[in-house]
């Protein structure tokens, strides 16, 4: 990577986020499949391999797919902002989608919250506070 991120880098970090957000593991696999080929020489040189670097962390760590919708979905994500959560990934609608994260969890005159790990979502809650009490 270095200065530049190289173009494998950036594409594993696309698979693993697509993967997230499309329910689709084998774009996760793949990701982590390419970092395993490159594992050595962050080994030895992690400055250089910053994007490698991010995608080791979302393997590593507990990493969080999140999904707001109805109507207050702007007001969450700026009350969600301000609690500067990392390792996650966030899906938002106003309405009824086809998106898998956000699949059947729109409620006609609510604005719901789900946390969720692997694919797995915790019960829905209404505010961020209570959201960010979930991670």
């Amino acid at each position: 990577d270095n200065v530049i991120p190289s173009s494998n880098s950036q594409m594993a970090l696309n698979l693993f986020y697509l993967g997230k957000l499309f329910s689709e593991k084998s774009y996760n696999k793949k990701a982590a499949d390419m970092l395993n080929l490159v594992l050595e020489e962050f080994k030895h040189y992690a400055g250089g391999y910053s994007n490698w670097g991010c995608l080791a962390l979302h393997l590593t760590y507990p990493f969080i797919e999140m999904a707001i919708v109805g109507n207050n979905v702007n007001e969450n994500l700026i009350e969600l902002h301000k609690q500067s959560v990392t390792n996650t990934i966030l899906a938002l609608s106003q309405s009824a989608s086809n998106l898998p994260l956000l699949l059947n969890r729109y409620v006609d005159g609510e604005t719901l919250i789900y946390v969720c790990e692997n694919n797995l979502c915790k019960l829905p809650v209404n505010t961020i506070e209570e959201a960010v009490k979930q991670f």
